[in-house]
């Protein structure tokens, strides 16, 4: 049970590198908000090792009972959170918090200092993509749920080393 005395999804908090596995599968999505639970429930739903990472324990209501994924209160622009949730080996990040800045900060260090393979970052404002490395990281900016989706998840569905 969480602080509010709803059911909570596994927390991950320092056991992240004794329950999920190499680099290969390993996804972390900040932000659970409507487009990050779908994300990462249709991830989860694809056989990745999903961490949803959001400052509102409530926010993981949003997630399917079908995300077979972990769960972590924390802020996605601390090092320390992403660590604990395994950032290290992760293959994917996806920032998609509420605010633009914060998003950009995990994405630059998901990408820099991390060295994660694919970097999303969510920005309501297109100005901010110059911020970041176009080649790391890949900005999605105002676009409807549902072809943020896409955008993200199509790709996987091809990728032979993705299973």
């Amino acid at each position: 049970m969480d602080n509010d005395g709803n059911p909570q999804k596994e927390s991950l908090g320092k056991r992240a590198h004794e329950v999920l596995p190499s680099r290969r599968e390993r996804v972390i999505v900040v932000g659970c908000g409507h487009l990050g639970a779908s994300v990462a429930a249709k991830l989860s739903l694809l056989g990745r090792d999903v961490c949803v990472i959001d400052l509102v324990t409530r926010a993981f209501r949003r997630l399917d009972d079908s995300f077979g994924g972990f769960t972590d209160v924390g802020d996605g622009t601390s090092a320390e959170v992403l660590e604990r949730n395994g950032i290290e080996e992760a293959a994917m990040v996806l920032a998609l918090a509420t605010r633009d800045n914060d998003n950009i900060c995990i994405g630059a260090f998901a990408a820099e200092v991390y060295g994660v393979p694919e970097v999303y970052v969510r920005l309501h404002d297109r100005r901010k993509a110059d911020l970041l490395e176009q080649d790391a990281v890949r900005v999605l900016c105002p676009l409807p749920a549902r072809a943020l989706r896409r955008r993200v998840l199509a790709p996987l569905r091809h990728q032979a080393s993705w299973r």
